[in-house]
């Protein structure tokens, strides 16, 4: 009974967490208070194909990790786990930093057009 309540404690407590996470990145892709970069997919290492491990790419010089066993409200669906394959795509990424200068992607986008780097636009144009 006590573990059942300690176990349901913890539930709640993180899915607080994880919701005040999404309330934070939501906000500030409504407000425009993210950074917006635009381009071709370099240096793209996949993580394993179960899922451990880092997926590391850069747009532009800027490095996003994704890790997709982390409890996240950001992007973070590798190719091990179904995400998207990034080797030679050109990409729209919305991305907000965190106070200890983690990039947490709140939007990735493949484009389908000419790949034109380009940092600052907005995300809907």
């Amino acid at each position: 009974m006590v573990l059942g309540a300690i176990l349901a404690s913890l539930c709640a407590y993180l899915v607080y967490v994880h919701y005040q996470e999404y309330t934070r990145l939501r906000t500030a892709l409504l407000l425009g208070d993210v950074g917006v970069v635009s381009g071709p997919v370099r240096n793209f290492q996949a993580d394993s194909a179960i899922g451990n491990g880092a997926q590391t790419f850069s747009v532009l010089g800027i490095e996003f990790v994704l890790r997709s066993h982390q409890i996240t409200a950001a992007f973070n669906d590798t190719v091990g786990s179904g995400g998207p394959n990034l080797i030679g795509r050109c990409v729209r990424v919305a991305f907000v930093r965190e106070g200890d200068e983690t990039l947490k992607i709140v939007w990735l986008g493949v484009l389908k057009t000419e790949c034109e780097p380009q940092s600052g636009s907005p995300i809907a144009g």
